[in-house]
């Protein structure tokens, strides 16, 4: 339930981000950046996530590829097709995201805000799963090349545990 609440929350305050929705005076931009911040990885404890993004125009609007690692591990769990009891199980979080992006214009910052798809692969000390999964997005760039973002990701399912959560980082564009 505190997941819904949490998916609803950044709806909400993205709505009001489409009045001011990517038109003709924002300039389409270009370039890498680079990331690291807390990733919570819902049934997975909260971890260390470090990602790289490409911001790119195509189709007369903006996109960002990204990729991302994440550190963490599940205490007390039973993988079902061995039905061994784990007391903490380390696992990797491996993801691969193509996301839409909208700009808000400032006279300060630069905001944005977006969503998209996921490919997520879990690999563990015993079993590796993948699944696809949505995200959605919000950001600022601010002081020169410097972001701060959070993303929810929702919508994963590994043999009855999911990654689905809040990731916040920092980031550093090389544009």
């Amino acid at each position: 339930m505190q997941k819904i609440a949490v998916v609803v929350a950044l709806v909400a305050l993205l709505l009001p981000c489409l009045a001011f929705a990517q038109n003709e005076d924002v300039a389409m931009d270009q370039g890498f950046r680079a990331r690291v911040g807390w990733f919570d990885m819902g049934d997975a404890d909260s971890g260390l996530g470090i990602g790289v993004d490409y911001l790119f125009p195509a189709l007369g609007q903006q996109w960002m590829a990204g990729f991302e690692w994440g550190d963490g591990s599940y205490d007390a769990i039973v993988i079902p097709d061995t039905a061994a009891l784990y007391e903490t199980l380390s696992i990797d979080v491996w993801d691969f995201n193509l996301n839409w992006i909208g700009k808000v214009k400032s006279d300060k910052y630069s905001w944005y805000y977006g969503g998209g798809l996921g490919w997520y692969r879990v690999e563990g000390d015993v079993e590796s799963d993948d699944c696809i999964g949505f995200q959605v997005l919000a950001g600022m760039d601010f002081a020169t090349n410097w972001s701060a973002e959070a993303r929810y990701v929702f919508g994963t399912d590994f043999n009855d545990a999911d990654i689905d959560g809040l990731r916040v980082s920092i980031g550093y564009w090389f544009k």
